[in-house]
């Protein structure tokens, strides 16, 4: 049954009403849930409402300008002083990352230089993440987006590299467990995401003209990051490099995935980034299925249209076998203490 994604309008407003009062530029959402919940529907709705109502606002783009906001460079080289610098030595990371391939807490390697910062982890160029900070940058062709959603799945390893595991048929079997991601790049994006919201500090003027009416963006953001990172293509089963753009203006950013608030391996240090940057600047949200038959059915009909599995039969036998296992460690080992709203769907 299609979901009626009329009902989640309150969250809109919910979000406006957190841009509103909050004391920067951004805000950050993170939804978290069980596969199949509607995480990436509910998500899909948000930016699609949002980004409408934005429109609907004459595309109201206002000069950048110190007396709304005070823009904090953010300096990469002091963020990450373990970097190398640029350009990515290819076979020397390679050989570093298959002298460790097995580890899923593999620690990301940063490259950078004055103006870009280039972070790879097991997935090599496959799951990079890659920030440019330009200045004086010119949103005007084409208009980004007041609201971008993105999702963690970009960071599911490659086949290639699960391919040379020592336990590659587990991995493949069990593609989509927490050891099958690139945790520590989900980690630094969060980071990342956290520091940008904080990369503007709101003023006097600033929070009136949120209160007043919190549907509008600077034309540029002299400094600030953009920040591109892999999406999934269901079709090639496997991450596309830089198919998710964060572009330096936008204003509500909306990050979804399983493992978000997981309290195991590296995937822990996210709720304490969270912990450290609450306040009204990051939202933690969850989805929670009101019926797990449906979900068992949803997500055995998406693995069907993925070409995951020939028959529904053949959907339900992995969901049992792995979404199912991985819901229930969602549902049993996330920080729920950080979570500010369950969504009943």
């Amino acid at each position: 049954m299609p979901f009626d994604t009329t009902r989640f309008e309150p969250l809109v407003e919910e979000l406006l009403s957190a841009l509103e009062s909050s004391l920067s530029y951004r805000i950050l959402v993170l939804i978290i849930g069980r596969p199949g919940s509607g995480k990436t529907t509910i998500s899909q709705y948000l930016e699609d409402q949002l980004n409408e109502r934005y429109r609907r606002n004459d595309n109201k783009l206002v000069p950048f300008s110190s007396d709304y906001f005070n823009l904090q460079h953010l300096d990469f080289t002091k963020e990450f002083e373990a970097a190398r610098p640029l350009p990515i030595d290819l076979e020397e990371a390679e050989t570093q990352i298959n002298h460790d391939i097995d580890n899923p807490d593999f620690p990301s390697i940063p490259y950078n230089d004055s103006t870009t910062l280039k972070i790879i982890g097991r997935g090599l160029l496959s799951t990079l993440i890659n920030v440019k900070t330009e200045s004086a940058v010119s949103i005007h062709h084409p208009i980004p987006p007041f609201a971008k959603h993105i999702s963690m799945d970009g960071f599911h390893l490659p086949r290639s590299v699960l391919g040379h595991m020592t336990n590659s048929q587990n991995m493949f079997l069990r593609r989509g467990f927490p050891d099958s991601f690139d945790s520590d790049l989900v980690v630094k994006l969060v980071q990342l995401l956290t520091d940008i919201c904080y990369d503007t500090t709101v003023t006097a003027a600033g929070h009136q003209a949120n209160l007043a009416n919190a549907l509008w963006m600077f034309d540029s953001l002299p400094g600030s990051p953009s920040i591109s990172i892999p999406d999934f293509d269901h079709r090639l089963k496997d991450p596309t490099p830089d198919a998710s753009i964060i572009a330096p203006s936008t204003r509500v950013i909306i990050l979804e995935g399983n493992y978000l608030m997981l309290n195991q391996g590296r995937w822990a240090e996210i709720s304490e980034i969270v912990r450290r940057n609450k306040q009204n600047n990051v939202l933690v949200w969850k989805v929670v299925p009101a019926n797990k038959d449906e979900v068992r059915e949803r997500t055995a009909k998406r693995h069907v249209t993925a070409g995951i599995c020939n028959t529904l039969d053949e959907g339900y036998q992995r969901y049992d076998a792995n979404d199912k296992l991985n819901g229930d460690l969602i549902d049993d080992s996330s920080n729920n203490e950080y979570i500010d709203k369950f969504i009943v769907n």
